[in-house]
């Protein structure tokens, strides 16, 4: 018989233990009880079955919790020996960038991150996006045509509106 979830509901033993063992920590189910128990209780649904329905809503969030607690093992900090993995010089190869130019942007990358001191679990995904920088920085500097000498002493600017206004200082 279809009901709306008592304000004092709590789950079977039976769905705990079933719970545990499929691996999920008895304290995190129990955590879980008052938030599902005012989610279901505000939206006046009517339902049969509220230790199914609770056992799906606890797998769904220990997932989640499992994929943070991943998360955060992998995240650290960025360290003088830091290597790159081969998928992210394969990345950059893909898109025309040697191995030699991703490897000699290295250093300069390490020292800035170790220097920042940030905590990350994106570091190869960091690096393929500072290369990928690198390059266009470089291929916007190489394809100007004027010297930097030629840009200081330039005077074209002063000859605009039909004579050369320096003549005429």
């Amino acid at each position: 018989m279809k009901q709306c979830i008592p304000n004092d509901w709590q789950p079977q033993d039976a769905t705990v233990q079933l719970l545990a063992q499929n691996g999920v920590n008895c304290e995190f189910t129990l955590s879980q009880v008052l938030e599902f128990r005012i989610y279901w209780s505000e939206r006046g649904v009517h339902h049969h079955a509220w230790n199914s329905k609770f056992m799906k809503h606890v797998m769904h969030e220990w997932r989640r919790h499992e994929v943070e607690i991943a998360k955060g093992q992998s995240m650290h900090i960025m360290y003088s020996a830091w290597q790159p993995l081969q998928r992210a010089f394969d990345i950059l190869a893909r898109q025309g960038i040697s191995q030699q130019f991703a490897l000699d942007q290295l250093p300069e990358f390490v020292l800035y991150w170790m220097d920042r001191g940030d905590i990350s679990n994106t570091w190869n995904t960091r690096f393929i996006q500072h290369v990928r920088y690198k390059v266009q920085n470089q291929q916007s500097v190489s394809t100007k045509t004027t010297s930097m000498r030629e840009q200081l002493t330039d005077r074209s600017w002063a000859t605009t509106g039909g004579g050369n206004a320096i003549e005429k200082l």
